[in-house]
């Protein structure tokens, strides 16, 4: 059985992004897995106070996005195999999916794995979305040699990719989510999907100018991401 460790992101702007934090965490406990969970230095939230009885949640500190990921990812790879990648505030897709994906690649873990929508819940999302993440999961399905949704979030795959994160000399932010899985499969890893009915968090289920500008960074971080995967020399 391959040990498996979560890492998540969980800075919180708002008071409702907190509580939603929290309460993913406090889910994802129930596992007895190690949680690493990365938050930004200067957080107006800082959630030690919330998490302190969480006996398995480890709280760090870093600034940007990757550079988050990454310090979470090296404290990980120091205790699992694997890593499970899931934004703090995932509660939905923690309590429909993480039981099950656990399940189905807990003693068949190899390559990595996405979490992805099925073609009928990726319809409900919102039209400038499904624009921006068509176009990505393109070039990710061109580039990778596998067609899949690509653009869901969470994440499984090994901890020894984690020492890649080294390599890019610029800030790939989200560009990350790209990056491990180009880098992976350029490794000879295989990349395997696990489809749900997963619906739009309520927050993030509008084209608001706000919310485009948001996609559209995500679309050219995800090609930044996959240029520096191509850059290494392995």
């Amino acid at each position: 059985m391959k040990k498996i460790a979560f890492v998540t992101l969980v800075y919180a702007r708002t008071k409702k992004e907190k509580n939603d934090i929290v309460k993913t965490l406090r889910y994802l406990n129930t596992y007895g897995l190690p949680i690493f969970a990365a938050n930004e230095k200067n957080a107006k939230y800082p959630l030690a106070q919330e998490t302190k009885n969480l006996s398995n949640v480890k709280l760090l500190r870093a600034s940007g996005i990757s550079q988050r990921v990454k310090l979470a990812g090296k404290e990980a790879a120091k205790v699992a195999d694997y890593i499970f990648y899931l934004e703090g505030d995932k509660y939905q897709f923690s309590r429909q999916a993480v039981a099950i994906i656990l399940k189905k690649i807990g003693s068949n873990a190899k390559g990595i794995w996405l979490p992805g929508r099925t073609a009928k819940s990726f319809e409900r999302y919102p039209k400038y979305q499904k624009i921006i993440e068509r176009g990505i999961n393109n070039v990710m399905s061109a580039t990778v040699g596998i067609n899949g949704d690509y653009c869901y979030g969470p994440r499984i795959f090994p901890a020894k990719l984690i020492k890649y994160f080294d390599k890019p000399k610029i800030n790939i932010d989200w560009g990350w989510q790209s990056f491990v899985i180009v880098l992976g499969r350029r490794l000879k890893m295989p990349v395997k999907f696990i489809y749900s009915d997963l619906t739009c968090p309520p927050d993030f289920n509008n084209d608001s100018e706000v919310i485009k500008l948001f996609r559209l960074e995500g679309f050219c971080q995800y090609l930044i991401g996959i240029e520096e995967a191509l850059k290494i020399k392995l």
